[in-house]
């Protein structure tokens, strides 16, 4: 992740008159020219799946290997039915 020149008040945008200033555009610019913000979704998608694994190695009562490429559960196969649901009528993904 290369971090971009976030410096507002250097390239004469916006004039550093006060603390408040400065940090209304730090926090503006992180989105756009600086750090992507902490809940991106390049950091929560992985994050949320590792968590949700956790969650079917307990149910399933061993460890697990995942294949993420293929989403399915290498070495427990009765644990891949814990990846999905059957829904209901009309309720269909």
């Amino acid at each position: 992740m290369k971090r971009r020149n976030c410096n507002r008040a250097s390239t004469g945008c916006c004039p550093a008159s006060s603390w408040q200033d400065r940090n209304w555009w730090a926090w503006r610019s992180t989105g756009y020219d600086c750090w992507p913000g902490a809940s991106n979704f390049q950091y929560a998608g992985p994050f949320t799946e590792a968590v949700l694994l956790g969650n079917v190695a307990y149910r399933a009562g061993r460890a697990i290997t995942y294949d993420p490429q293929a989403a399915r559960i290498t070495d427990a196969p009765e644990a891949n039915q814990l990846l999905s649901k059957e829904y209901r009528k009309g309720w269909e993904v």
